[in-house]
């Protein structure tokens, strides 16, 4: 089935030369979270910050979508094979794109990274049941009482949301043959380093490094100099 293609907001700076990079932020983001890391490798080469469909300058997508989707759409717009660096929601869609389109992705970079449902201990699995049996009975109290918060701000988003946090690529993850670097915080509770061990078990060519005092979000702020590092490692030895 074809998918409309909505435009993709982007910024595109930096020097043309052996190494593309493109950027995919965390959903509820936009390219401005990722921009302070990505200006600070300006010399790799040329760069290009996404706006994924339906966050920031780019407009929502025309019907709910799904990661694969999300693929299709930056597929079209790559300006040829690229390190693609994705943080949480961005890494899934990398996922998604290295295994369907390997011939686009020479570099995989994940950065507190989605892709794989998590181990849900014993009170997660009742929270769930009881969201279930809620929604069948009072839906409308379900997404209010139950819902994270990325659910409850979804607005319009809500069921490309749904539809996405529900994926498992655990799948694609095996089907990865370019090397990847996987980057997690110690004390991230949104995407936690076991999803990252899980990934580095299932991804061929992949590294996996946990960095202490970090959690989801200041990988990219108190962490930025640590990751921009590795980052350049990974991209000299493509």
């Amino acid at each position: 089935m074809s998918v409309a293609q909505p435009e993709i907001a982007r910024e595109v700076f930096g020097t043309p030369g052996d190494t593309d990079v493109v950027w995919a932020h965390g959903w509820g983001h936009a390219r401005a979270n990722l921009a302070p890391l990505a200006h600070s490798l300006a010399p790799l080469g040329q760069h290009t910050l996404l706006d994924l469909p339906g966050f920031g300058d780019s407009p929502a997508p025309p019907e709910p979508w799904g990661t694969a989707d999300y693929a299709r759409a930056v597929a079209a717009v790559l300006p040829g094979p690229v390190v693609w660096v994705g943080h949480s929601f961005g890494g899934k869609v990398g996922l998604m794109l290295a295994a369907r389109r390997p011939d686009l992705v020479r570099g995989l970079v994940l950065i507190a990274s989605s892709g794989l449902k998590r181990r849900g201990r014993l009170w997660v699995r009742a929270k769930i049941a009881a969201f279930k049996v809620t929604k069948r009975v009072c839906p409308w109290a379900a997404g209010r009482f139950f819902g994270s918060s990325d659910y409850k701000n979804a607005g319009p988003m809500r069921a490309t949301f749904v539809r996405v946090v529900n994926e498992d690529l655990a799948a694609e993850a095996a089907a990865v043959r370019c090397p990847t670097l996987l980057l997690y915080g110690q004390g991230d509770t949104e995407t936690p380093p076991e999803i990252g061990r899980r990934l580095a078990a299932l991804i061929p060519r992949a590294r996996l490094e946990i960095l202490d005092g970090l959690d989801h979000y200041t990988v990219l702020t108190e962490g930025r100099h640590r990751i921009a590092t590795r980052i350049k490692e990974f991209a000299a030895c493509l």
